[in-house]
């Protein structure tokens, strides 16, 4: 029997067990690593990415509107991401709105802090994950812009 995701929300102030929340994280992170790297391999099978069309196209301004691509794929990639947290916040913590949701776990993935909405507390684990979790990807996400500027320019 299913157990209401309401029934294991603690009061406000109190933090979950603890054990809670390490499954959730453990599922989140584990989520948000497949969608990161499927959102890597997708980029990378852009075709023009291909070994020869790089090497043709040399770095400069004629590679201004690929860089721009993988910049704008990256960024809708870190959305989507950002977007996976917060579902799961407005689903299980139900704040007023999708909008507070979309707020909290933008500024903790960007490491700007964790949200002060009471809502939040009992979740403060998963919201400290969710700041690492976007300081790796975007580092991750930086490491592929510069292997493909790399490329460019051999």
């Amino acid at each position: 029997m299913a157990v209401p995701l309401n029934s294991i929300m603690a009061e406000p102030e109190q933090p979950l067990a603890l054990g809670v929340q390490l499954a959730a994280a453990a599922a989140m992170l584990l989520a948000m690593i497949s969608l990161h790297a499927l959102g890597l391999m997708a980029i990378s099978n852009w075709r023009p990415l291909e070994e020869r069309r790089l090497k043709a196209s040399r770095f400069g301004l004629r590679a201004l509107p690929l860089l721009g691509g993988i910049a704008l794929s990256l960024f809708a990639l870190h959305l989507v991401e950002i977007g996976v947290f917060a579902l799961f916040y407005w689903l299980v913590i139900h704040p007023h709105a999708f909008e507070q949701a979309l707020y909290a776990s933008a500024s903790a993935y960007a490491t700007l802090g964790a949200p002060e909405e009471r809502a939040f507390r009992p979740w403060r684990l998963l919201i400290a994950l969710e700041a690492l979790t976007g300081i790796v990807f975007i580092t991750w996400s930086t490491a592929f812009i510069v292997g493909v500027v790399e490329k460019l320019r051999s």
